[in-house]
């Protein structure tokens, strides 16, 4: 049953390729951090790239492996729309959409390392969600593959991106590359310079793969790929300085170096102090920065947070606007989603779900598993979703009237409140605006 659903893939993807003759495919990545820059524990980051001409080809041939047939015609060209858009940093994965798929990270099987934060960074594969037919697939095309550890044609990742014609992913264990059609997969080898390091962080822009990393003695590094020639630089020993990354900009890096923020080039060289003003963004759209704003205040020996409304900040102009909570009528913590109408979000409505496992604390549903939707004008807010036992992390993506949603559930095992499943849920969107029920994604393997 297997090797005959995995033929039929072959099959509708072969033929759904010839329905877009071969059409180019324009990608969108977007990342998320909670803390990317030294200069402030509060700041968040999250990463977009822009969009990168690729192309999406598959071949089969008379044997039962399927095997990539390389585009000779697709060279890689910096596509015009990086000269004016932003590409934060970030890192976690969000989505990379073609026209036909949309990419992401999930799980194949229900996460037995419960309450175990880094699982989803141990086993999570690239999957997809098809446009066409609404099922979700795991991103490989071998129909004897398995999908079981990092051997497989089935890449086992934790963050995605793209870059010179071809996915760079990193897990626990190192990191990979691999065709645009899952097929030609190599590890990097980095065991002479860089042994022992842990990767965690992964983002692209022009040739260049930036990997962040652990030392085993417990330092950060900043590793930059040169997919051309594979040269690999430590930037963080180069510089001898502490750096990160917050965006990168019509060819230019910004960040901090040594807790000031700067600009400089694509190799952390030129460094310039750049006077900015404090960005803490959720989403961004084109020059524009989009966040809930809030503000940490000290209040009786203990930070109380402040909570503003939905700001957009334009970061050419400087031009800020500013939705404010007395408004909305929610404490918005965080913006998952943003359309040319809407902003979908959650708010500061915790929930107690029961005694935290770990501490003597208790462990509270932050959002109360509401998830939120208002006009852009700030007009017409209403709760279009609602399950305590739903905890909504970051991010969501929308098409057509199916919402992909990053979050967990949560609840009491064994009389002690745990969160698991941390991963994609899917739900289909109402005439109304209103979501149903949004379900854990079962792949088809």
């Amino acid at each position: 049953m297997k090797k005959a659903l995995a033929i039929f893939l072959i099959i509708a993807t072969l033929g759904l390729t010839a329905c877009n003759n071969q059409t180019v495919e324009t990608s969108t990545y977007t990342n998320k951090t909670e803390q990317t820059e030294s200069t402030s524990a509060s700041q968040k980051t999250e990463t977009t790239t822009a969009s990168t001409q690729t192309s999406e080809t598959t071949a089969t041939s008379e044997t039962t492996t399927n095997t990539a047939q390389a585009n000779e015609n697709q060279g890689y060209q910096v596509p015009n729309e990086l000269k004016d858009k932003i590409i934060p940093y970030g890192e976690r994965q969000r989505f990379i959409e073609l026209p036909s798929r949309i990419l992401y990270t999930h799980r194949l099987a229900e996460d037995m390392l419960m309450g175990n934060r880094y699982a989803i960074a141990s086993n999570s594969y690239l999957c997809y969600y098809s446009k066409a037919d609404g099922e979700n697939y795991v991103y490989c095309f071998d129909p004897l593959c398995e999908h079981k550890d990092c051997s497989a044609s089935a890449v086992l990742v934790s963050m995605t991106t793209y870059c010179n014609d071809r996915f760079y992913a990193i897990n626990l264990k190192g990191c990979y590359s691999f065709a645009f059609d899952g097929t030609e997969k190599k590890k990097l080898d980095l065991s002479k310079n860089f042994g022992g390091y842990t990767f965690w962080n992964i983002v692209s822009y022009d040739i260049y793969v930036y990997i962040n990393s652990v030392a085993p003695t417990g330092e950060t590094h900043l590793l930059q790929l040169n997919t051309k020639t594979g040269e690999i630089v430590d930037l963080t020993e180069k510089t001898g300085k502490s750096i990160g990354i917050a965006f990168f900009y019509n060819g230019k890096i910004y960040g901090s170096c040594d807790g000031k923020s700067i600009r400089c080039d694509l190799s952390f060289e030129n460094i310039e102090e750049y006077e900015r003003p404090f960005l803490r963004y959720d989403l961004i759209e084109g020059n524009t920065f989009i966040n809930a704003e809030t503000e940490n205040i000290m209040e009786n020996d203990q930070y109380v947070t402040h909570y503003y409304g939905i700001k957009t900040y334009h970061f050419e102009t400087g031009e800020e606007t500013l939705i404010p909570t007395d408004v909305i009528g929610h404490e918005v913590s965080e913006i998952l989603y943003a359309d040319e109408n809407y902003f979908y979000f959650t708010a500061n409505e915790p929930v107690l779900v029961g005694d935290s496992p770990y501490s003597e604390s208790d462990y509270y549903n932050g959002a109360g598993g509401k998830l939120y939707r208002i006009n852009r004008d700030g007009t017409n807010c209403i709760c279009i979703y609602e399950n305590p036992s739903i905890d909504f992390l970051d991010y969501a993506m929308i098409y057509e009237d199916t919402i992909l949603v990053h979050a967990r559930e949560c609840g009491l095992v064994q009389e002690y409140a745990y969160s698991w499943n941390e991963s994609m849920y899917i739900g289909t969107i109402n005439e109304d605006g209103t979501i149903d029920s949004l379900e854990w994604i079962e792949v088809i393997s």
